[in-house]
């Protein structure tokens, strides 16, 4: 997870999870495909989870993570689900700090992505941003993504359901979030900028 917290409307740091909380607000990136709740839905709740189990991508059959909830305790609230995330209230999460890449600073090339694919532990994974395209009509595919850690791809073949809003990490900045698997190729996927996001937090 990403915590954000905003002062002044600026951003003055990030805290590792899967939420990006804006002061008592957060965001995270969710693929509708991905989701059980449909489009529709608005409200919800927020828990712990962990993954019990992993359905191994392959061409042409998205892969899936498998978790439970851990606790009954909400840690927070879904109030808007939006193209650019879904957004609540929560708890003040804490962590490592990072700062925020503007879109301009991201770039092709190497960098990394935070997920949860065992378990309850994060850990950092390498990929490629193959292509970055600052569209509008992009949709949450800002970011063309391709997996090159061998133990992701031996664990999950690559991006599967379930890691839409692992954090996209390059040159020591935060600079998006994972949205999407290509169906037809899951070492490759698709991720949304996170000036985007905030801009949609406000």
């Amino acid at each position: 997870m990403k915590t954000v917290r905003l002062k002044e409307n600026k951003v003055r740091e990030i805290i590792p999870d899967y939420a990006l909380p804006v002061e008592k607000w957060y965001g995270a990136a969710f693929a509708a495909e991905c989701m059980e709740a449909p489009d529709e839905v608005e409200q919800g709740w927020v828990y712990e989870a962990a993954v019990e189990g992993v359905r191994r991508g392959q061409v042409g059959e998205p892969g899936q993570l498998r978790g439970a909830v851990e606790s009954r305790t909400a840690l927070g609230t879904l109030s808007a689900n939006t193209p650019f995330g879904v957004f609540g209230a929560g708890a003040k999460w804490t962590g490592e700090v990072l700062p925020v890449a503007e879109n301009g600073e991201v770039h092709p090339g190497k960098a990394q992505i935070l997920s949860n694919v065992s378990g309850d532990a994060v850990e950092l994974y390498e990929v490629e941003i193959v292509k970055c395209t600052d569209r509008e009509s992009a949709a949450g595919r800002d970011l063309l993504l391709h997996v090159t850690d061998r133990r992701l791809l031996d664990t999950t073949g690559g991006i599967v359901a379930g890691m839409s809003g692992s954090p996209i990490i390059q040159d020591g900045k935060l600079v998006g979030a994972v949205t999407h698997v290509l169906v037809n190729d899951p070492t490759r996927g698709y991720g949304i900028f996170i000036e985007n996001m905030l801009e949609a937090a406000k």
